[in-house]
């Protein structure tokens, strides 16, 4: 009896390296997660709703488009990182704060743990942190969308039109829109862009991304506040 309890022990022990092992050698390429805090924050309880898109994270993914994760990297001393360099400490308090803790030192970690570490291309989590704030920046997305017209001002606009204002990355082809349902009324919660596996360039999200990442109606709330259901 103890051998057979040992031995089952060991199969645990073994599946979980070896879906470890899977996970961080399956990585085929990247999404960059955007939040539009004031779609998120309707749902979720935040403490704070800036009015402005931030930083959900920078995902490795399999070639299905399913995140990889890796939960064998020992936590970080965040405090350590950014009193080493105080710009990086700057920027990630403007593009990447938690939108549920006044303190984004375990959102940042676990960013990290979870996702960063499951891939090969990005071995410090300094140039980790530092790659996805630079993604960001180039994409701009509030300004794109408002070249476009599209301002944060409580109006629903037509997905297509969001598609339209967002082209300009990859012919839209790269671009998911995730939301939140609140009354009945669509609202942004997450833009998702798809870019190769070596952070060189934008590339189409393949037809599994979008199936599981894209459930927008036809037309999306860009909220300039909270909305409360009034359910």
């Amino acid at each position: 009896m103890k051998a057979a309890y040992l031995l089952s022990f060991v199969l645990l022990v073994l599946y979980i390296i070896s879906g470890a092992v899977r996970n961080c050698s399956g990585h085929d390429h990247f999404l960059l997660v955007q939040t539009w805090p004031n779609g998120y924050c309707s749902i979720v309880n935040c403490h704070d709703s800036p009015l402005n898109f931030v930083l959900h994270g920078l995902w490795p993914v399999d070639r299905n488009g399913t995140s990889l994760h890796n939960y064998t990297t020992p936590s970080i001393r965040m405090i350590d990182i950014l009193n080493r360099d105080t710009s990086l400490k700057s920027d990630m308090g403007k593009y990447w704060p938690s939108l549920i803790s006044k303190i984004s030192h375990k959102f940042w970690s676990r960013q990290w743990q979870k996702h960063g570490s499951a891939q090969k291309l990005i071995t410090s989590p300094e140039d980790y942190f530092r790659t996805a704030i630079r993604l960001m920046k180039i994409t701009n997305l509030q300004n794109k969308l408002a070249a476009k017209g599209i301002v944060p001002n409580g109006t629903s606009y037509p997905k297509d039109y969001y598609k339209s204002a967002l082209e300009v990355i990859h012919g839209g082809e790269s671009v998911m829109l995730a939301c939140f349902s609140v009354n009945g009324i669509q609202l942004l919660r997450d833009v998702y862009i798809c870019l190769d596996g070596q952070l060189r360039y934008f590339i189409s999200c393949n037809k599994n991304e979008f199936n599981k990442t894209e459930n927008c109606g036809d037309d999306i709330m860009f909220p300039s506040k909270v909305q409360i259901s009034s359910s």
